[in-house]
């Protein structure tokens, strides 16, 4: 990030000039709109500044662009990008001699009134023609690009939308690049076909971003692109790489019925509340290592999932657990598990089981009794995950029966002198009290055991009572642990 010129406002923020022009806090200059001969093209018949949308003001501007754009092509280039974007033929027409003619007047009238640059004077008397350049641009009201064609490159990189800007159902037929772009308020791509690469590399959305039934028939880039008030994918086709590395979603994520056909990449993506991806397909290697869920699991219910998927199983970028989301948490646990499952990935499906368990701890609806069973279950084994606790379990319970039966057997030798064993007998015996389940009592130091009182026969079978859920928790865990069966 270059150096702010003032620290003490965000970078996006603007000066603007009265010549319409802006300078951006992180040094950017961006040029009027105005001076920009082809935001002219695209408001011939005038801007839109109200409140509401003049929609009769739009398909008149939408017939000068459409026109213009489209009224070098062929036949044949017509009816390729027909079948390409499923454009209607209506939308192939001709510009008028009247029609040019007001065009050109209205980009000569409100040209004149800018700063002569090298772009607006050769654009002064011609309408615009080749790469579509909205770069750089500052554009203080709506844009409205509803139904336009954009059948050159397309370059809207760096630029500034201060008053919201809506593409609905648009065709970029060529690159189109919104890198480092701001947009201050709402945006809207409903239903917009990328035909070739779409960039958002960078770019900030300050308002709601909805891309929702939009396509995208290669390279879909929103690397490092933050979304502050969430982003809307459903039902978005992505043919291409579609590329989410170190996207920001501040607020809700919603992919849900998105189709996915190539690979997917959401590492290090960061979700601050519901990250939906629930219906639709990952067809493809899709990849969610170090992508954090801050605030709720994300849902994947009914979705397709490819066999190359991955997560990290790391606790610390999943959502804290309290009583709050458990509840959801739990089922969406229960979803993942069941995937991982699917996909043959046991050390995923146990870590998703493990948060599933804590969620069910954590939640109100459990019984008394059913929560503490759960809660001795992750103390004594990590939900059976674990391999140390079991023995550690193991080692305190022989080291502290071991510690009880040498005081019995020293006031028996020395106080009441009825008899006297080795120093080694009562380890020994906790020993075989501890594995008794396995017939070692009978074995070894059984007519020992039978000659201590009542009471200490009661430890012990408590002891081996201890032993054997040890023991068995400590085989789960090699189980978890080696994918036993």
């Amino acid at each position: 990030m270059a150096k702010l010129i003032d620290p003490n406002k965000p970078w996006y923020w603007l000066e603007v000039r009265e010549d319409g022009s802006a300078l951006r806090n992180d040094g950017v200059e961006l040029k009027a709109a105005n001076s920009n001969p082809w935001y002219v093209l695209a408001t011939v018949y005038g801007e839109q500044d109200g409140d509401k949308i003049d929609w009769d003001l739009h398909e008149k501007n939408l017939q000068i662009w459409n026109g213009w754009v489209s009224q070098c092509l062929t036949p044949h280039e017509r009816g390729k990008f027909s079948k390409l974007a499923n454009i209607s033929h209506n939308a192939w027409h001709g510009l008028t001699e009247q029609e040019i003619s007001r065009a050109r007047g209205v980009m000569g009238a409100r040209l004149d009134l800018m700063p002569m640059t090298e772009e607006t004077r050769s654009s002064q008397f011609n309408l615009p023609v080749g790469p579509i350049r909205f770069d750089r641009t500052y554009f203080p009201h709506k844009l409205l690009f509803k139904d336009f064609l954009f059948l050159e490159p397309t370059d809207f990189s760096l630029s500034y939308c201060g008053e919201g800007a809506r593409f609905s159902a648009a065709k970029f037929l060529d690159e189109a690049k919104f890198d480092r772009a701001v947009f201050r308020s709402n945006v809207g791509f409903n239903q917009a076909q990328f035909l070739d690469s779409a960039r958002f590399m960078d770019a900030l959305f300050v308002g709601h971003a909805s891309f929702q039934s939009a396509s995208f028939r290669k390279h879909g880039a929103f690397q490092s692109s933050v979304f502050r008030q969430g982003g809307n994918f459903q039902s978005c086709e992505f043919e291409g790489h579609a590329n989410f590395i170190k996207a920001e979603f501040h607020a809700n994520a919603d992919f849900e019925s998105s189709k996915f056909s190539k690979y997917a990449d959401f590492r290090s993506a960061t979700f601050g509340h519901h990250a939906g991806f629930s219906d639709g397909a990952f067809r493809s290697h899709t990849d969610f290592r170090d992508a954090r869920f801050q605030k709720e699991v994300p849902t994947f219910y009914q979705r397709e999932i490819h066999h190359d998927t991955v997560f990290t199983t790391e606790r610390g970028i999943w959502p804290a657990i309290t009583a709050a989301n458990a509840e959801t948490g739990k089922r969406a646990y229960t979803r993942l598990r069941q995937m991982m499952r699917d996909l043959l990935r046991p050390d995923d499906e146990h870590f998703f089981h493990r948060q599933e368990m804590r969620c069910k701890e954590a939640g109100g609806k459990e019984k008394k009794f059913d929560r503490s069973v759960v809660v001795a279950f992750r103390l004594v084994s990590d939900y059976g995950h674990s391999l140390t606790r079991p023995l550690w379990g193991l080692g305190i319970v022989w080291a502290v029966m071991s510690l009880i039966y040498v005081g019995v057997f020293y006031v028996r030798c020395h106080v009441w002198q009825v008899q006297c064993y080795s120093w080694a007998t009562p380890f020994g015996l906790s020993f075989t009290s501890l594995f008794s389940f396995l017939g070692l009592n009978r074995l070894f130091l059984g007519d020992v055991l039978g000659e201590l009182p009542g009471w200490l026969q009661a430890f012990a079978g408590f002891q081996t009572v201890s032993g054997f859920i040890l023991l068995f928790f400590l085989g789960l865990g090699l189980r978890n642990h080696f994918r036993l069966k």
